[in-house]
């Protein structure tokens, strides 16, 4: 009997001298981007308190914050006062913020441009990406990591890209300012004067009105009579010789991008216009 009392009593005394360690500090956040703001809060029952942040600071309240600006691992100590005893750790893992960055199979040519993009960001391994979000800068966007796009009008556009992922602060949008040029010629289009170009004997004045925005364009003028012009504004044309013709515009920009229009000439004389049925010239008699 003294025996198991003595054995009891020695058992006491051990739980009453060994130190009891807490370990219920707890943070709000154990992980994300920087930089990282994280909130922690002590346990009860201490009388005094030493926060130990390892990134360079500490603080002596009871719950405390901390703004880690550099990636690394963070074991932040909990201490009951300045060289107390240590009441426990929490790990803190701070990530570097992603890099985004794309491939593109071409950034320049003529609409419809179709165009293969490539995700290239450089993203931490800790860091899991759960969605991407394209914005091509023509009203038009896409998901995915490599979005297939097509630009159907010529301009100059920016193209944003944006990921989502599952770790505190490290969404990240970046914006790739007048990375695509797309060429193609808008709006282009003349008129003849007369307005149909239509004489039933020649020679037969045609001017011609270009109504195409001239800034960036080249054009060039084909009578389909032998002659051409080359600028926006050509003189008139005189068609002497009886016969169909085709006049074409053609406007072509820095990128080489070219769009044509098409206008017809028709130049009759007595004796073809009296074989159409249809095709009455004045004063000339129909038999």
């Amino acid at each position: 009997m003294r025996t198991f009392l003595f054995q009891l009593l020695g058992l006491v005394l051990a739980l009453l001298c060994t130190p009891v360690l807490l370990t219920a500090q707890t943070a709000n956040i154990t992980s994300g981007c920087a930089p990282l703001s994280v909130n922690f809060t002590a346990p009860g029952g201490l009388t005094d308190h030493f926060w130990d942040f390892q990134n360079g600071a500490n603080s002596g309240e009871v719950n405390p914050s901390a703004i880690f600006t550099e990636a690394g691992i963070f074991e932040v100590s909990l201490r009951e006062g300045s060289g107390g005893d240590l009441v426990g750790t929490v790990s803190i893992t701070v990530f570097d913020r992603p890099d985004l960055s794309f491939t593109v199979d071409t950034t320049a040519g003529c609409a419809p441009l179709a165009l293969s993009f490539a995700n290239t960001s450089t993203v931490d391994p800790g860091i899991g990406i759960t969605g991407y979000s394209w914005v091509f800068g023509d009203g038009g966007s896409a998901g995915g990591a490599n979005p297939n796009y097509t630009y159907s009008g010529a301009g100059i556009y920016d193209v944003s890209l944006s990921i989502t992922t599952d770790q505190e602060g490290c969404n990240e949008t970046a914006i790739f300012e007048d990375v695509i040029t797309v060429g193609g010629v808008e709006g282009l289009n003349f008129i003849t004067n007369p307005n149909p170009a239509v004489a039933c004997d020649p020679p037969l004045t045609v001017f011609f009105a270009n109504f195409t925005p001239t800034e960036g364009i080249t054009f060039s003028w084909d009578f389909d009579n032998g002659n051409t012009f080359d600028g926006p504004n050509p003189p008139a044309e005189i068609y002497t010789e009886s016969g169909q013709y085709t006049v074409t515009l053609t406007g072509m920009d820095s990128l080489g991008c070219s769009r044509t229009r098409t206008r017809p000439v028709t130049v009759l004389s007595t004796d073809i216009a009296s074989s159409f049925p249809d095709t009455v010239c004045l004063n000339t008699p129909v038999f």
